[in-house]
């Protein structure tokens, strides 16, 4: 059984779990603390974690998780992509307000939520 399969038995009726060796109670409880309604599951697993074994964390997610029809969707988390900020601006910016480089890129993102054009402000061609 997979994680997915896992995920989706703790919230719907489908077979109880078999007791097998589990390593994936991390990423179990990872995707349970995304989902608002099994937050405290979650929580309650987490502070068990090495304390019991894992096939009883399971058991325990098991009966502690509202049984819905459908398990829910799951949005993972994905990385923040950075927008890339141009080298001649950030240095001006960092020159002209006199602070480090994560300082002007937090200027640069203000400016540009304002509406600003950067390279026209500073006179950059």
């Amino acid at each position: 059984m997979d994680l997915f399969e896992k995920i989706k038995n703790i919230f719907e009726k489908n077979e109880k779990p078999i007791g097998q060796k589990n390593n994936d109670i991390f990423m179990i409880n990872r995707f349970l603390s995304m989902h608002p309604e099994s937050l405290l599951e979650a929580e309650y697993s987490n502070y068990f974690n090495g304390k019991i074994p894992n096939e009883y964390l399971e058991y325990l997610l098991y009966y502690t998780v509202d049984k819905k029809n459908k398990a829910p969707f799951i949005k993972y988390i994905k990385k923040n992509t950075e927008s890339k900020i141009d080298q001649k601006v950030l240095t001006k910016v960092c020159t002209i307000f006199n602070c480090n480089e994560r300082h002007g890129k937090e200027i640069i993102e203000t400016l540009k939520a304002e509406g600003k054009n950067l390279k026209q402000t500073f006179g950059i061609n």
